[in-house]
């Protein structure tokens, strides 16, 4: 089942049952928690540095 159809169903009974704002509401919650478990899960710590070479530019010729 696709995301979008998905969505349609579980948006549509929830402003059913708790009103027209509470889809909205609840998008927002889910959006920061995402945003926070993949800036948590991304974050390079230490010993994790890039190394010198993948940051180097290529040098003109």
């Amino acid at each position: 089942m696709a995301a979008v159809p998905l969505g349609a169903v579980t948006g549509g009974a929830v402003a059913d049952t708790f009103g027209l704002r509470a889809p909205l509401w609840l998008a927002a919650g889910a959006l920061t928690v995402l945003a926070v478990a993949y800036a948590v899960l991304t974050r390079t710590g230490p010993g994790q540095e890039p190394s010198a070479e993948q940051g180097k530019v290529a040098e003109r010729q």
